[in-house]
């Protein structure tokens, strides 16, 4: 990108650019065989929003699959987690100890309910 452009005019071009290259990219391809989607949706068990058809094909007994309000809670704990622990390890170079210390106990705490609530 040319140095003298504003930013927002190499954020629209570079936006403009990748999505180009994903829908062209997603045009072209063949399709994922409905067997693989199934395999993966019965390993995973996402909300059945955005997956009605392939979760037709599946019959998993046992724990329900997500709600899409819980996948989105759960997702947005992740986000917390995953900033809070980058920017408490960068506070902690910084020679920022309280603010690191703060931000690692926050990691921790949203580490902890995702390991509880996620990853059992």
């Amino acid at each position: 990108m040319c140095c003298n452009w504003p930013y927002w005019q190499n954020l629209l071009i570079n936006i403009a650019i990748s999505t180009a290259v994903w829908v062209t990219v997603t045009i072209l391809t063949k399709p994922v065989e409905q067997e693989k989607l199934a395999r993966f949706y019965a390993k995973v068990r996402p909300s059945p929003f955005g997956w009605k058809p392939v979760a037709g094909l599946v019959n998993t007994p046992g724990e329900p699959a997500l709600s899409l309000h819980r996948e989105v809670v759960l997702w947005g704990i992740s986000i917390v987690f995953i900033y809070a622990l980058t920017f408490g390890i960068g506070k902690l170079f910084l020679l920022y100890w309280a603010q690191g210390a703060c931000l690692l106990f926050l990691a921790a705490v949203t580490g902890g309910y995702l390991y509880r609530k996620a990853l059992r």
